[in-house]
C-alpha cells in the first residue's frame, strides 16, 4: 500500500479520509475532487461503461441535461429518472409520462399531436 504525504486514515464506518474536498448530493453520496465516492452503494456498469448504484446515481463523465419532466439525459441517451420504460414493436421506449426514448427525429402537428419519421404518434 503506497504511502505518500497526504497520508490516508480510515475511520471504523471504512470512510476514506483524504485530503480531497468532499461534496454531497441529494441522495447522501459524498463524492470528491478525483471523483472518489464514499457510499456504500454496490456499483454496477453497463455497456456504455456507465457506472451506477442502486439509488441510480451515475458515475460517469457525460454532461447531463435535463428536460421540462426532470428527466436527465446524457449525450449517450442514457436517462436517469425513476420511470419505468415500455418499448413498443418499433422499438420506441417511453416512460409512464409519455417521455420518448427513440432516435427518430419528431414533428408537431397543428393539433399538438407529436409524431416521428415512422409514423409513430
Amino acid at each position: 500500500m503506497r504511502q505518500d504525504e497526504a497520508e490516508m486514515r480510515q475511520a471504523e464506518d471504512g470512510v476514506r479520509q483524504d485530503e480531497d474536498e468532499m461534496t454531497q448530493d441529494e441522495d447522501g453520496v459524498r463524492q470528491d475532487e478525483d471523483g472518489v465516492r464514499q457510499d456504500e452503494d454496490e456499483m454496477t456498469q453497463d455497456e456504455d461503461g456507465v457506472r451506477q448504484d442502486e439509488d441510480g446515481v451515475r458515475q460517469d463523465e457525460d454532461e447531463m441535461t435535463q428536460d421540462e419532466d426532470g428527466v436527465r439525459q446524457d449525450e449517450d441517451g442514457v436517462r436517469q429518472d425513476e420511470d419505468e420504460m415500455t418499448q413498443d414493436e418499433d422499438g420506441v421506449r417511453q416512460d409512464e409520462d409519455g417521455v420518448r426514448q427513440d432516435e427518430d427525429e419528431m414533428t408537431q402537428d397543428e393539433d399538438g399531436v407529436r409524431q416521428d419519421e415512422d409514423g409513430v404518434r
